[in-house]
């Protein structure tokens, strides 16, 4: 039998509805439209892309801060909105979320005690011994020392904040961790310090990931799997390494020749894109890339929105025509 992923998510769908303003009245903005993508027990997937692809309304849907219009989200085999009050209790303590500004994520008037205990506090069940405890073993997890948990948060730097709300939201012990741009408010110098520590609470806990960025090159060195988004749609997906090695979708392509490269004496290849990520609102005919694709197939990039293509019979899909050695398997046509 097959193991059950700790999320799942399937055709997940939002669709809003603004009533006025500048999108006018009756509009309607697909900022998710029919992603899948599974993330198996203490592994990682990275989701990719530019600001405004869904990246945002997906981490609410998988949080259960907002109802999907359409498809699901499962924790552990369970539909997050079909859970009991005493399951919802449960689903908070064992997800939870690291943000971008570790500045903005802690109370600036609660020592550090206090906000890394807060999760257990809402959860409760712990005595106040059992907390001091548990708070000591995240703060050395994460690479701090107990006495600094008397501090206030603008004693710390900013690398420091950021191990505060990874050690706040390590609190509860959760099973699976939403890490949305975890490393892009801080220093260079200070995010490949952040990046093995996520890599070291992953081996110590068994922790699972779901992390949410912009570019490809940050979530290199921790993802398992990698699923790149464009316009509410996930246009390729698959194993990392492969993805890495070899992109199929000219998007994913333009995305990797603008991260980092790992090597300084590669040879710069980067693919610049012309023009912007079109509107939600009013999204273009055929493939939503194809006015910036630097690949452009045929009159079908512009008329037709292309399947989801399994690639060699393997967990990786391309929405994309020039997926080479695409087989029979389509999925999400439309």
């Amino acid at each position: 039998m097959a193991e059950v992923s700790i999320l799942e998510v399937v055709d997940l769908t939002q669709i809003f509805e603004p009533s006025g303003g500048l999108f006018g009245r009756g509009g309607k903005v697909r900022a998710v439209n029919g992603i899948n993508f599974a993330i198996p027990a203490g592994q990682t997937l990275a989701l990719v892309g530019e600001s405004g692809c869904g990246k945002t309304t997906t981490i609410k849907l998988v949080l259960r801060l907002l109802k999907p219009t359409d498809g699901t989200v499962r924790f552990k085999g369970r539909d997050i909105w079909e859970m009991t009050r005493a399951e919802i209790k449960q689903f908070r303590q064992s997800v939870q979320a690291v943000f971008q500004d570790p500045w903005a994520s802690l109370n600036p008037h609660m020592r550090v005690r206090e906000i890394v205990a807060e999760p257990l506090i809402v959860v409760g069940g712990f005595t106040k011994a059992e907390r001091q405890r548990r708070v000591d073993e995240v703060l050395e997890a994460v690479g701090l020392r107990s006495e600094h948990a008397d501090n206030y948060p603008h004693e710390f730097s900013g690398g420091q904040r950021q191990r505060i709300a990874i050690a706040t939201a390590l609190s509860s012990r959760p099973e699976l961790m939403v890490l949305d741009e975890p490393v892009s408010a801080l220093d260079v110098s200070i995010r490949a310090q952040i990046m093995n520590l996520f890599k070291e609470i992953q081996e110590r806990y068994g922790v699972s990931y779901l992390v949410v960025a912009h570019d490809l090159g940050t979530t290199r060195f921790l993802a398992d799997d990698v699923s790149v988004m464009y316009l509410g749609r996930i246009v390729e997906n698959g194993p990392a390494d492969k993805l890495f090695r070899d992109p199929r979708h000219p998007y994913t392509e333009a995305l990797l020749s603008a991260a980092l490269k790992p090597d300084p004496d590669m040879p710069d290849k980067e693919i610049v894109l012309s023009g912007e990520q079109p509107s939600p609102i009013n999204p273009p005919p055929g493939c939503a890339f194809h006015p910036r694709c630097h690949r452009l197939l045929d009159d079908r990039c512009e008329a037709i929105t292309p399947p989801v293509f399994t690639l060699d019979g393997e967990t990786r899909h391309v929405a994309c025509f020039r997926a080479e050695g695409a087989t029979s398997d389509v999925m999400n046509a439309g």
